[in-house]
């Protein structure tokens, strides 16, 4: 949202901070709350489509991203669609309630 609103100086760097140092941590935490919410019977199932949601998810917002450049002449829209669907997950994961296996 920081980097749709236009801003520049100190809060976008603290925005690009943040995001290099979550970057690559994705895949460990899928792994980790895959492995908590499920059996390991099906763990490489559950995490395959995860992953795969992902990796889509990844595609998607590039793909968004180049079309709300070509359609407005702006990333903004795009981005503003990115910060959506990040919001959404987050109330999606927040929602997930205690572990059910240890």
């Amino acid at each position: 949202m920081l980097f749709a609103a236009g801003l520049s100086g100190w809060p976008i760097l603290a925005a690009v901070i943040a995001f290099a140092l979550l970057s690559g941590g994705e895949f460990d935490v899928l792994a980790y709350c895959v492995r908590r919410y499920f059996d390991m019977a099906v763990f490489g199932r559950v995490y395959g489509l995860a992953f795969s949601a992902f990796q889509l998810g990844a595609a998607l917002g590039a793909g968004g991203l180049a079309w709300s450049l070509a359609a407005t002449g702006s990333y903004r829209a795009g981005l503003l669609g990115m910060a959506l669907s990040q919001l959404l997950a987050l109330g999606t994961f927040a929602r997930l309630g205690p572990y059910r296996h240890d």
